[in-house]
């Protein structure tokens, strides 16, 4: 058996422990690199943020139709997207999931909202978890109230445990549709307790 010393690499997570601040960092800068340049997007401008706020995604229209290999496509940039995502990215959740819910008839909208995730993570590889042992648990959560075409609001919510948000959230369409923001901000909140009661 071999020491070799601090972990260092693990997974495709690059990880960096400052012992003498109490910290662990956690990225995938070497992982986003790869599907920047896998995907063609790695020499894009940078964006400041995954999503530009004045876009409204739609369904496409009923006279358009993405090919088999268009399709095929989008949906393998989202998946890589989404193994960001879930590792050390929880900053892209909400855009990764609506980019995600066109996968079936992708239109050219949706490929430049998908390729913007990609052009703030070029922006951003470095930017990752870092924890910090010193600082206590907390919980967040939030909800847009039935921002989508099909009514159902997006709620989403946070637990940090030592500074990061890597413990457990989650942005998922709610199954059913509030009447008002206020319901559906108890809605989220409820999903968020049920969580917090099993942590």
């Amino acid at each position: 058996m071999t020491d070799l010393g601090n972990l260092r690499t693990f997974l495709g997570l690059a990880i960096y422990r400052d012992p003498p601040k109490r910290t662990f960092h956690l990225s995938q800068r070497c992982y986003i690199e790869r599907i920047l340049d896998l995907h063609g997007i790695w020499n894009s401008n940078w964006a400041p943020t995954p999503a530009d706020r004045h876009v409204k995604l739609k369904q496409s229209s009923q006279d358009f139709e993405a090919s088999a290999v268009g399709r095929q496509r989008y949906q393998s940039h989202v998946a890589s997207l989404m193994y960001s995502m879930l590792e050390t990215c929880p900053d892209i959740t909400y855009t990764v999931s609506k980019v995600s819910q066109y996968s079936s008839n992708p239109n050219l909208t949706h490929w430049t909202a998908m390729k913007r995730i990609f052009r703030y993570l070029a922006g951003t590889p470095a930017l990752g978890l870092c924890y910090k042992l010193q600082r206590p648990g907390d919980g967040f959560t939030d909800a847009d109230c039935s921002s989508g075409e099909d009514r159902p609001s997006i709620p989403g919510f946070a637990f940090v445990l030592g500074g990061a948000a890597h413990i457990l959230w989650s942005s998922k369409k709610q199954s059913t549709a509030a009447l008002s923001s206020t319901e559906a901000e108890y809605m989220a909140l409820t999903q968020a307790v049920k969580e917090s009661i099993w942590l």
